[in-house]
């Protein structure tokens, strides 16, 4: 099967979570953990949940900013579960790797809903599961990366620049992981947090339409000759 059309799919939508989520920046009224005046969205101290919360620390509306947050969320978590399955099915198509291929799937999937999740608790209603679901759905793509890692590096065709990328990005999720649980609050940092959810946001966003763009070259190329 050619799934060029879903890698194609994956690439618009990591596209689109940039713009969505930068337009939800520019609407975002103001506030911050620290400074609940503040004016406008800071890249150094607001966290991007603020951009899902209901209401904003001083329980003024934000609706555009809340819509444009929980559609890039949405878009790029219901197309995450479809290229997944793409990917693993084209990665491991001979079924020469069948518990990695399942995992992968397993962790994709589970991924994927946790993020649609964090979209769906915001943090100023519920804020004990929306803390709980962050952590699960960074802890998942640590094993999914490890699972592409795998399949990556077995698939000979696809160069191991890819299958490098994921290793990157699961010390990446292992760094963040920690300093999201164990570094320093917000009130003791106003940045450290801040940047580096950003910074392992887009990454990973990066990383999938970058794998998506590879397997459309090499994985699709070779379909075409099968």
């Amino acid at each position: 099967m050619d799934n060029t059309r879903t890698y194609n799919t994956m690439i618009g939508a990591s596209i689109g979570f940039v713009i969505l989520t930068g337009l939800a920046m520019l609407c975002y009224p103001g506030g911050t953990v620290n400074n609940h005046h503040s004016v406008g969205y800071s890249f150094l101290q607001n966290f991007f949940s603020d951009l899902g919360r209901y209401k904003t620390f001083l329980q003024q509306p934000k609706l555009l900013s809340l819509t444009f947050f929980f559609l890039g969320v949405l878009i790029v978590s219901t197309v995450s579960i479809r290229f997944n399955w793409a990917l693993t099915d084209d990665l491991d198509g001979e079924g020469k790797h069948p518990i990695v291929s399942v995992m992968a799937r397993f962790f994709g999937i589970a991924y994927a809903i946790a993020m649609l999740g964090i979209a769906c608790t915001p943090y100023d209603l519920f804020l004990d599961e929306h803390i709980f679901i962050v952590r699960v759905c960074f802890s998942l793509l640590i094993p999914l990366s490890i699972c592409y890692t795998i399949l990556i590096y077995k698939y000979q065709r696809m160069p191991n620049r890819y299958a490098i990328l994921f290793i990157i990005t699961a010390v990446m999720l292992s760094i963040y992981l920690y300093i999201l649980i164990l570094g320093p609050k917000s009130n003791e940092n106003p940045y450290l947090q801040t940047v580096a959810q950003k910074v392992i946001v887009y990454s990973l966003v990066f990383s999938l339409m970058y794998l998506a763009i590879g397997a459309k070259k090499y994985i699709s190329k070779d379909r075409v000759f099968e």
